[in-house]
């Protein structure tokens, strides 16, 4: 205990009158009044024996804040290399602890180190000291090392290189040969697997073109074409034509999406016909059946249903063709016509050629 001048008090084990003025507080007083907690001192010959110690000093202030005095204790080399010495360190390993001067504290075993440090080991230490955590090489050994919390202190571990690395080429050679295997099955899996990636994008082009190839042609088709959902009723796919068809003279309102509408909304087709293609899987066919259209004007139309349905029997849903046969009714009727003419004038042709032979006069 030392009053706040860093003078001697009072000690245990007591230190006698005369030992008194080799007390000296220069090691630790500046440290402990600035520190808030305890300082920790550089290794040093304790007074009282010269053994080798550090003094951990902890300041007695006021309820104001100001230094009344100081409390501490010497912690003597020895002792801490005997509690490190309990440690199990690996084989051909040194622990090493250097303080906040960078002087060391152990020999081989931790022994208290007394004299100064070899240049080597000084130089080394100071590089350490400038890093403060990690490692680094030098002179074909390993040297790792961090700070010890709250006293400037550092740890360091010295190691050989060989025996550093000992457990990588250990670990290295344990896992070499599956990893050799591990990268020839790679291989096969990624050439596999490319293969299979060529092919599938393969398939997916094929498939887009066919697509792209399909809808092309259900849109230029003049046939409408459209597919009824077997349990909403509803047109899964309707080409422009069968649209169109739906509104001229199918009933579909101007405004109404086909895709909305069930087919009772479109009178194509009777629904109870549809109904029984759904139910039986029997074809409906009408062949230039008449609809007026929006205009007035007559429509000639054939209309098939069909089921389609999968290999497995689950039925897909109703298939519709509708085919504007008015152009063909047209043309046929005006050949019907000709023909009759055509047969009418030479009826009448021959009748007056025989009248003129049976005249009198001729």
């Amino acid at each position: 205990m030392t009053d706040v001048d860093g003078n001697l008090i009072a000690s245990l084990p007591a230190v006698a009158q005369a030992e008194n003025q080799n007390f000296s507080s220069a090691l630790w007083r500046e440290g402990a009044m600035g520190s808030p907690d305890v300082y920790i001192s550089p290794v040093h010959p304790r007074p009282t024996d010269g053994r080798m110690a550090t003094a951990i000093v902890g300041a007695v202030r006021t309820p104001e804040g100001n230094v009344a005095g100081y409390l501490g204790v010497w912690v003597l080399v020895e002792r801490m290399g005997k509690r490190l010495s309990s440690i199990d360190v690996a084989d051909h390993a040194i622990c090493q602890v250097v303080d906040q001067a960078g002087a060391p504290l152990f020999t081989k075993n931790f022994a208290p180190f007394t004299g100064p440090a070899p240049p080597r080991l000084t130089k080394i230490i100071d590089e350490i000291r400038a890093l403060k955590n990690g490692a680094i090489e030098r002179d074909g050994n390993i040297y790792s090392f961090t700070t010890v919390d709250n006293t400037g202190w550092m740890t360091i571990v010295e190691q050989p290189r060989a025996v550093a690395y000992k457990p990588v080429r250990d670990l290295f050679d344990k896992i070499s040969i599956p990893a050799l295997w591990l990268i020839v099955v790679t291989f096969v899996a990624a050439l596999v697997a490319g293969r299979v990636a060529r092919r599938q994008a393969e398939t997916t082009r094929r498939i887009e073109r066919e697509v792209i190839f399909n809808e092309k042609i259900l849109a230029n088709m003049p046939s409408g074409i459209a597919l009824i959902d077997p349990e909403s009723r509803h047109f899964l796919q309707a080409n422009q034509a069968f649209t169109e068809m739906a509104k001229r003279f199918g009933g579909l309102p101007e405004g109404r999406d086909i895709y909305e509408a069930i087919y009772d909304e479109v009178k194509i087709a009777p629904s109870e016909s549809i109904e029984r293609v759904l139910a039986f899987g029997t074809p409906y066919q009408i062949v230039e059946h008449a609809f007026v259209d929006r205009d007035g004007m007559t429509r000639f139309v054939n209309v098939n249903l069909l089921r389609l349905q999968t290999s497995e029997q689950t039925i897909q849903g109703v298939l519709y063709l509708v085919e504007d046969k008015t152009r063909d009714m047209t043309l046929r009727q005006e050949l019907i016509g000709a023909n009759a003419a055509k047969d009418h004038g030479g009826r009448t042709g021959s009748q007056r050629r025989r009248f003129a032979r049976c005249s009198p006069g001729a």
